[in-house]
């Protein structure tokens, strides 16, 4: 039995082979009998807290005060890997609590709350995303089956409950969520009018890869991840690097321990424009944040900060028609908030709105509000005390963008750009890493065929005999003819039918091709590479019968900022 993570790992670096490693969650876990264990063992089981000393009580007030936040940011960046409690003792002080027990949950409150900036994934979505990358989910599954089988795969030693909410959260398309979802949502997995919560059971609605996902997350660079490992088990890598920035196409927003991060999502069609600047070695323009199926306006307050701003017009010189609300206003809530100004609320006193009517569906808004003439005289001499009563804005900053970047450290980027680069900077290594390693296949799918091209032409003319010889002796032979490989058995267990003229020239064929194709990887470079990439995304985006390319901001009723 082991008591902290860190303990067991280091013990797991030499001892795995023959164990079954089992992981217990709390007493629920255990059986009658271990239970009866512990309790009977309570000297061992039980330690008691030493007396509190006055920097034990600041230490505590230091980790979860309000006013303390960079402590805990101080605090919890001086963390070192493998720092764990020692509980063979008879007293435990306060202070090594809090440094060697409780910051490991700080730590990793952090790493499940605050995205990934290379991939802008969270653990949990990290994990759902290889499920499905493994299992090539083009075919639909229930989302309960698929929690499942993350579970089973990706090794999740949480509640299945909270894999259902993520599965749900990444295939959700309705405004305000995705900009790009990286599932297909088969079923009611929640709309506009309850922000998502408003989703089925995952037990009756299903899901499975969108057309875009494994352009995005291209099959061709599954070889060159850094994949973890959970006692034996090869699961998902540490981070993606997907053919354009998902942190900056969704957005993000998480709570940690010291940390939060809220990142605002952007256009895709502004996304890869940049992308192509950057490859040109031309510099990125700044970019506005966007929303799919927002048809209101994103005004530029200061630099950094706007306002999402709902649509409305007077159709009458009493009645306000309300037909977009601000991004993260959901309707039924907003539906409520009206229906409470008929009897005076907030800012709006009683009897300035007589009457509202709601014509709205899952998707579009529409609301009509019927004022006194008094109220409709005062909020058309004054656009700003009804955007503000009427909570017809939001807001929208850059002021707290944290993600852990390439390194594995939490870092505060300043802008999208600063995300954008590192982001390019890192999938641009990725891609001459893609180029060698395909090179490297390549050469070896040639050295292979070329090598069955000349066994099978020494067997048909005779200068190799293999019938009636002892294995050995043909992989003795099969040396001292400079064949490759260990084993030869790519040789030798082709079927007879194989050792034909015709299927010499077949592969003399195939070979060429192979051929040429390493004279074209040779020839292109890793820019070209990822160019061609970025062509075949946006191609399908536009293509695909669910989804159109989103135009750029400068013609989506967006406002840029220079």
């Amino acid at each position: 039995m082991f008591y902290t993570t860190p303990e067991f790992d280091l013990w797991k670096q030499s001892n795995v082979e023959g164990w079954h490693i089992k992981y217990y969650k709390g007493l629920g876990t255990s059986s009658a009998k271990e239970a009866k264990e512990y309790f009977s063992n309570l000297p061992r089981h039980r330690i008691p807290f030493g007396p509190m000393t006055e920097a034990d009580g600041q230490l505590i007030h230091n980790c979860f005060s309000k006013k303390e936040v960079q402590f805990r940011k101080t605090w919890i960046s001086g963390y070192e890997e493998g720092t764990h409690m020692n509980f063979d003792t008879d007293e435990m002080s306060y202070s090594d609590f809090v440094d060697k027990e409780y910051i490991i949950m700080a730590v990793k409150s952090n790493m499940r709350g605050i995205p990934h900036v290379m991939d802008g994934l969270k653990p949990s979505q990290r994990k759902i995303l290889f499920a499905c990358l493994k299992r090539k989910l083009h075919a639909e599954i229930k989302v309960a089956q698929l929690a499942g089988y993350t579970s089973e795969h990706a090794s999740y030693h949480h509640g299945e409950a909270s894999l259902n909410g993520a599965i749900i959260n990444m295939a959700q398309d309705f405004v305000g969520s995705n900009n790009i979802n990286l599932l297909t949502p088969n079923g009611q997995f929640g709309t506009r009018l309850m922000g998502g919560k408003d989703a089925a059971s995952p037990r009756y609605v299903f899901t499975q890869l969108s057309a875009v996902t494994e352009l995005i997350f291209h099959p061709d660079d599954a070889a060159l991840y850094t994949y973890l490992n959970d006692d034996g088990q090869q699961i998902e890598p540490a981070h993606y690097v997907p053919v354009i920035p998902m942190l900056l196409v969704n957005g993000s927003s998480g709570i940690g321990t010291g940390w939060s991060s809220t990142i605002p999502s952007y256009n895709p069609g502004d996304i890869i424009d940049n992308l192509r600047t950057l490859l040109s070695d031309s510099a990125p323009k700044r970019m506005v944040p966007w929303f799919r199926g927002f048809t209101g306006q994103v005004v530029p307050v200061q630099p950094g900060r706007w306002h999402t701003r709902g649509t409305f017009r007077w159709s009458t010189a009493t009645k306000l028609e309300i037909t977009e609300l601000p991004v993260g206003t959901w309707t039924n809530k907003y539906k409520e908030m009206l229906e409470k100004q008929l009897e005076g609320s907030g800012s709006v006193k009683k009897g300035h709105v007589l009457h509202v009517a709601c014509d709205y569906t899952d998707t579009a808004v529409h609301f009509t509000v019927t004022m006194s003439t008094e109220a409709a005289a005062k909020y058309q001499s004054n656009e700003a005390d009804l955007v503000k009563a009427f909570k017809l804005s939001s807001t929208v900053d850059t002021n707290n963008m944290h993600a852990f970047d390439k390194d594995g450290r939490l870092q505060k980027y300043n802008s999208e750009l600063d995300i954008l680069q590192q982001f390019f900077e890192r999938r641009l290594e990725l891609y001459q890493a893609r180029k060698l390693h395909q090179i490297k296949c390549v050469k070896k799918q040639c050295s292979v065929l070329t090598d069955k091209v000349r066994f099978i032409n020494m067997v048909t003319d005779g200068s190799f005999q293999f019938r009636g010889r002892e294995k050995a002796v043909l992989m003795s032979e099969l040396t001292r003819l400079q064949f490759v490989g260990e084993g030869f058995d790519y040789l030798l267990n082709m079927p007879l039918w194989n050792l034909t003229d015709e299927k010499s020239q077949s592969l003399a064929l195939e070979l060429t091709k192979y051929e040429q194709e390493l004279d074209q990887l040779h020839l292109i470079s890793a820019k070209h590479m990822w160019l061609h990439d970025l062509d075949n995304l946006e191609r399908k985006m536009r293509t695909s019968k669910k989804r159109s390319l989103p135009a750029t901001t400068t013609s989506n009723k967006v406002q840029r900022v220079k």
